[in-house]
């Protein structure tokens, strides 16, 4: 009975960090998000360009793919 509660408490302790570490890569994907849909980074020029023309489509880095590092 002993062992049985020790495993329940070290998959408990396993799951709150696990829970932690989504948390913190959740927050990290919604800042980034948020930055990206604000344009953060651009100056005002192409930024009223994005905003105000409706012939242009979105920035070059929208477009643009690179191979995953791994």
């Amino acid at each position: 009975m002993r062992e049985l509660q020790e495993e329940l408490n070290r998959a408990a302790v396993t799951q709150d960090q696990v829970l932690q570490q989504q948390a913190e890569a959740r927050s990290r994907l919604n800042v980034l998000e948020q930055l990206q849909a604000d344009h953060e980074g651009f100056s005002a020029g192409p930024l009223a360009a994005l905003t105000q023309s409706e012939h242009v489509l979105g920035p070059l880095a929208d477009k643009m793919r690179v191979a995953d590092p791994t």
